[in-house]
């Protein structure tokens, strides 16, 4: 997760936006493909920039609760608007003027996933 945190932070902080992390150097390791998580991990940090403006905030946080090892990614932007809610794990769904990312219904299938496997 550090990887991924120092790749894409530099992004958020050339826009002034303020990244924070606390990330837990004492986890267990966790079942999964690296490469999938990483590509999770990036889709939430992403989408927090987008929501970002400049003096906002992203914070990444990870830690064990009851033996699971948990990760928050949260953010001081704009937020979600209540008509969205019920649509942010429908494939291609957007609010970007732009054609959708190619990659999320590879992401959208994986967050399934992981919630089903630790649900």
């Amino acid at each position: 997760m550090k990887e991924t945190w120092e790749l894409y932070t530099c992004s958020a902080v050339k826009k002034g936006i303020r990244v924070e992390n606390n990330l837990d150097d004492d986890l267990h390791e966790i079942m999964g493909s690296r490469k999938q998580i990483k590509q999770v991990l990036l889709n939430f940090i992403q989408n927090a920039e987008k929501a970002c403006s400049q003096g906002d905030k992203i914070i990444v946080k990870t830690y064990m609760n009851s033996g699971w090892v948990c990760l928050e990614v949260r953010d001081t932007g704009k937020g979600i608007h209540p008509d969205h809610v019920d649509k942010l794990f429908s494939p291609f769904f957007t609010t970007e003027q732009k054609e959708p990312v190619l990659d999320w219904p590879y992401v959208n299938a994986l967050s399934q996933i992981i919630m089903d496997v630790f649900s």
